[in-house]
């Protein structure tokens, strides 16, 4: 049996990305990240590609960063599965290397 309060909370959620939504989505920031000559044969990005891969697959929405030690850089990025928001990556200047 259904609870009043199992109801709300269907009600509340919030509809999520297909998994052709999170591919699309994704492969765009693939394409930015090749443009920048930042391709999956250097470590970093191979890691983040994996961590992006798995968004893909399992829709569970994660956060983080990768160092980028030899540009300077940290890739800082949010992969959500909210409809209607947008997965984001920004690429970040780090002094401290």
């Amino acid at each position: 049996m259904i609870t009043q309060k199992q109801k709300e909370n269907k009600k509340k959620s919030k509809p999520e990305k297909t998994k052709e939504d999170r591919l699309k989505e994704t492969n765009v920031m693939k394409g930015k990240l090749e443009e920048l000559g930042l391709s999956d044969s250097f470590e970093p990005i191979k890691e983040l590609y994996q961590v992006i891969n798995l968004f893909v697959e399992d829709g569970i929405p994660t956060s983080g960063k990768i160092r980028l030690k030899e540009f300077k850089r940290d890739i800082c990025y949010i992969l959500t599965n909210r409809l209607g928001r947008e997965s984001s990556l920004a690429l970040l200047h780090n002094p401290n290397y």
